[in-house]
């Protein structure tokens, strides 16, 4: 071998070498690629412990805390992932494509015989009765009933477990009878007189019931109470309007005084009328309070006729 042969191995190796094919040279190991880490859903922060979402499976987070934060706008998009297809259960074909399915033939389909009845003629139906007037039967009020040829109850209600009427009537006719004719000869100590003018209509509620044989009432009245003051040999006068605000059967229990409101034209005279003429009127109503409780307990065929069922008596 020439001397030249071991510089030509030489300058072969450096060659090789440098082109990291030399002999004696380390091959390079690969590189492994490192996935990246999952980036939190609300901070974009990398998550090495990454939380997932259970419905979803797709969000990821860092935290719980982040998780609860992001919830507001992820609960928007979150939904469960659609079902992997089992290896028995074809995937749905979309239709139009040359795989769709070719209809069954007839030889194929079930054919069943039902009665289908006559629900597709319902444009051609009628109804089988004609159409009738309604008229109701009229109850004639009071009735006798079959207990008893003296006692009245109402047609609707013969069995006399309940009635009610109302007693406002009552109620207006008493007050007028009684408060009318209030009068003072000697008015706030001078020689004028008072006197009532007029008792106006009243309204509320007044009723007595019968339940099962046993009588109740109440009533919540509202009226007014026109008056007037005058020397006896004058023509001139001044009026007054007394307004009982409530009359009511709690009031009359309680024993307290009716609330009235006193308006007068001079109001000098509005003292005398609270002091004189307010309670000889509330004296008066208490008295047709008493009358309207004996009313309650009073038998059918009374000053009443068959406004109340009578008492239930045992067999």
């Amino acid at each position: 071998m020439s001397e030249k042969d071991p510089q030509l191995a030489d300058q072969m190796k450096q060659m090789l070498g440098g082109m990291g094919l030399g002999g004696d040279a380390k091959p390079k190991e690969p590189e492994v690629k490192v996935p990246p880490l999952e980036t939190c859903r609300n901070c974009a922060e990398p998550c090495s412990k990454p939380l997932r979402c259970s419905v979803c499976k797709a969000a990821t987070y860092c935290s719980a805390k982040c998780q609860k934060e992001d919830w507001q706008f992820h609960k928007r998009n979150c939904k469960r992932p659609a079902p992997q297809p089992t290896p028995d259960q074809p995937q749905p074909v979309e239709k139009g494509t040359k795989s769709e399915p070719l209809r069954p033939k007839a030889s194929d389909s079930e054919v069943v015989n039902e009665d289908v009845g006559t629900w597709y003629r319902h444009r051609d139906w009628k109804p089988q009765d004609e159409k009738k007037e309604f008229a109701p039967e009229k109850v004639e009020t009071p009735q006798e009933s079959t207990s008893s040829g003296k006692k009245k109850r109402s047609a609707w209600n013969s069995a006399g477990t309940w009635e009610e009427r109302s007693m406002l009537p009552w109620w207006q006719e008493k007050l007028v009878a009684a408060i009318k004719d209030i009068s003072l000869e000697s008015f706030a100590g001078t020689s004028r007189m008072l006197g009532v003018e007029q008792v106006g209509k009243a309204t509320g509620e007044a009723a007595i019931v019968h339940i099962r044989g046993t009588p109740r009432f109440f009533f919540d009245l509202h009226f007014e109470v026109e008056i007037y003051t005058k020397y006896p040999r004058s023509s001139r006068s001044c009026k007054g309007v007394v307004k009982v605000t409530e009359f009511s059967n709690d009031l009359a229990a309680s024993g307290d005084a009716f609330p009235v409101e006193v308006t007068m034209e001079s109001e000098g005279d509005k003292p005398g009328v609270v002091k004189e003429f307010v309670p000889k009127m509330q004296d008066a109503m208490r008295k047709i309070v008493g009358e309207y409780e004996s009313q309650a307990e009073a038998p059918a065929g009374g000053p009443f006729p068959g406004q109340l069922p009578p008492a239930q008596t045992s067999k």
